[in-house]
């Protein structure tokens, strides 16, 4: 696993120092008619998946060789899936990036079980943005305040995808910081299909970035 950290770190260097000097003719070679994968751990149509696409389509641009860019979806247990996927079944060769939720990480440094993979192996290029946690319920419910959730004493069914994912911790430690009574529905594969159960009033609620809120709303 050395060897996989030291190659990634490279790789985040050459990504960040590309647009400062000369591109090597190696590297033109290396992606000349290949494939750049972007691998998503959330389902289409939500935020971590209009991220990877918005970042896939402008930064192959700044990569030598002109590769061609593909971007798959990987759901399951709230992105564990695709970040064990990252991690044991594929190369360290440049050519697989992957964009899942970095809480995970907690995860790992807790002893769960399910994660399979180390994070300090990961080379680490960045994030789309700063994350910023919120809960939202619907119209629907009647309720406008954290404080009149609190004081109705009602039971608030929430969408989440799987352990790790604000969708899911969030409203957990809600309950048991405040006393609230949510009720998590879990085993959606991405804020897409939680909107959508939202519309259907499957669920009255979800946990998530504000910016996973706003990134698939259109001007």
């Amino acid at each position: 696993m050395a060897h996989r950290k030291r190659f990634w770190n490279r790789l985040a260097l050459t990504v960040s120092l590309l647009g400062l000097s000369p591109v090597p003719a190696r590297a033109q070679d290396f992606y000349k008619e290949k494939f750049v994968r972007f691998i998503v751990g959330q389902a289409a149509g939500g935020g971590y998946d209009t991220y990877t696409r918005t970042i896939a389509r402008h930064m192959i641009k700044h990569i030598p060789g002109n590769p061609a860019v593909t971007v798959e979806n990987m759901t399951g247990a709230g992105s564990l899936v695709a970040a064990n996927y990252l991690y044991n079944n594929t190369k360290p060769d440049g050519l697989t990036i992957g964009n899942w939720n970095s809480a995970l990480v907690l995860n790992q440094a807790l002893g769960d079980p399910n994660v399979k993979f180390n994070a300090r192996n990961f080379g680490w290029l960045g994030a789309p943005t700063k994350s910023v946690p919120v809960c939202l319920i619907m119209g629907f419910t009647g309720l406008k305040s954290f404080d009149e959730i609190l004081k109705s004493g009602k039971t608030i069914k929430m969408g989440g995808t799987g352990p790790g994912s604000h969708s899911l911790d969030m409203p957990l430690m809600l309950n048991k910081m405040t006393g609230a009574k949510f009720n998590v529905v879990s085993g959606y594969q991405g804020t897409a299909q939680i909107r959508l159960a939202l519309q259907r009033r499957e669920v009255e609620g979800l946990c998530t970035n504000w910016d996973s809120v706003l990134a698939p709303q259109r001007d």
